[in-house]
């Protein structure tokens, strides 16, 4: 794995301190492997594997575990069958599978001795809910894309052995964006296009369609598509109307 060393070194600054640390970030943006490259962190730090407790609720292992009770149930009869006397780091990836996890993580602080680090969807993390129950409590953490700089370490990376010169790998940048993902495969190949419009399409129907229970799919996304041929351009709600009106599609104002 490439370090992300920016986004290590602002976890580093709330390592043992008490409060909840909650990484957020759109779709394979790299959340997880964020969580990873901290477990490795801790390690080199001294810190013993085995009170590091790492959980990822997106593999068959954890469905016992997608409960509440049985989630908490499981990490406290894990502390107690070591020396209560030392802390553990909880590290709980994709977190908003277990149903009432919020419950969980607020007893966890009480019940033990333990530093927690939690992943999950941007649909899910920071509601009104969460940030009731965990006021004052937690940190967010939000993780981007990759930016350019380290767009060129992640090339480097992965193409030790043909590395274009910048102006190619920034042309490469703008057009394809910063998603980690993007350098498992070759940028110049056929399969990029598909990945990133499957990632546009889960974005868009589980983060914004699903959550905000928006009926009229088609016209979100035709207003969307403006924006995104529009970047870098000024525009208003009445200039997205027009637009929408020319294709003989009507949205006011106020909805858009």
């Amino acid at each position: 794995m490439i370090k992300r060393q920016g986004y290590l070194e602002k976890l580093s600054l709330f390592i043992d301190k008490p409060v909840i640390k909650i990484i957020t970030g759109m779709r394979r943006s790299g959340k997880s492997v964020i969580l990873q490259l901290l477990r490795e962190e801790l390690v080199q730090r001294g810190i013993n594997q085995q009170r590091i407790i790492y959980l990822d609720f997106e593999s068959l292992s954890t469905v016992p575990m997608h409960n509440s009770d049985a989630l908490y149930g499981y990490l406290t009869r894990l502390a107690s069958l070591q020396n209560e006397q030392q802390r553990f780091y909880i590290m709980l990836d994709e977190i908003q599978r277990v149903k009432g996890w919020e419950r969980v993580i607020a007893s966890l602080r009480v019940d033990i001795d333990c530093d927690i680090y939690i992943t999950g969807s941007n649909s899910e993390l920071l509601s009104a809910d969460i940030a009731a129950l965990l006021a004052g409590r937690y940190v967010e953490i939000r993780i981007h894309p990759l930016s350019f700089a380290e767009h060129l370490e992640f090339t480097a990376a992965k193409e030790k052995s043909r590395v274009k010169d910048k102006n190619c790998q920034f042309a490469d940048y703008l057009r394809c964006g910063g998603l980690p993902g993007i350098h498992e495969m070759n940028i110049d190949s056929d399969a990029l296009i598909p990945y990133l419009t499957d990632i546009f399409n889960s974005v868009l129907l589980k983060d914004v369609i699903s959550r905000n229970k928006i009926r009229d799919t088609e016209l979100l996304e035709r207003t969307i598509y403006f924006l995104m041929d529009n970047i870098g351009s000024i525009f208003s709600a009445k200039r997205i109307s027009d637009f929408l009106k020319s294709q003989n599609r009507r949205l006011s104002t106020e909805t858009i």
